[in-house]
């Protein structure tokens, strides 16, 4: 369905029912401004196409915060890890990336946010090299897990460092 939100400015949205989940909650896809018809029924049929070659993940997981992210990926990885990688892990993860882009949706980060929102400041704390390589490699490996789980189907910030 393609919608017509403002006619002064011509901005169009769409918004399609994809699927319920297994705990039969209705999932819906919603896409805003489109500045023409023809955009909008370009990315409307792009969604129909990946719903019809199954691939449903993105819709299931479209309001999935980097917090919630990193629960699943402490719950999946957690029986592989010694006790000090599992301390590491969540000291790094709770008092430096949690706190500033926790609450952020997966679907928004690529690698301005990161640079801007966790890097910058680092940086201006006077962490050495290193330790930023650290905490980016945790967090890159959280978002690995994400696109081999199909959780998400690309990696929006693979090479900041």
């Amino acid at each position: 369905m393609v919608q017509a939100r403002n006619k002064k400015t011509i901005r169009l949205s769409i918004q399609i029912l994809t699927t319920y989940d297994q705990h039969g909650t209705r999932r819906e896809k919603t896409k805003q401004g489109f500045e023409s018809i023809e955009k909008a029924e370009r990315a409307l049929i792009e969604i129909k196409a990946a719903i019809l070659d199954g691939n449903t993940s993105f819709v299931e997981n479209d309001k999935l915060t980097v917090q919630q992210l990193n629960e699943i990926y402490i719950e999946a990885s957690v029986t592989n890890w010694k006790p000090t990688t599992k301390r590491d892990h969540l000291y790094i993860m709770e008092n430096y990336v949690l706190n500033v882009i926790g609450q952020n949706k997966i679907k928004n980060i690529n690698n301005l946010v990161i640079q801007k929102k966790l890097i910058d400041p680092l940086i201006t704390k006077g962490f050495k090299e290193g330790n930023l390589i650290a905490i980016y490699r945790l967090l890159n490996a959280v978002f690995m897990f994400a696109i081999k789980n199909e959780i998400l189907d690309r990696n929006g910030f693979l090479r900041l460092i």
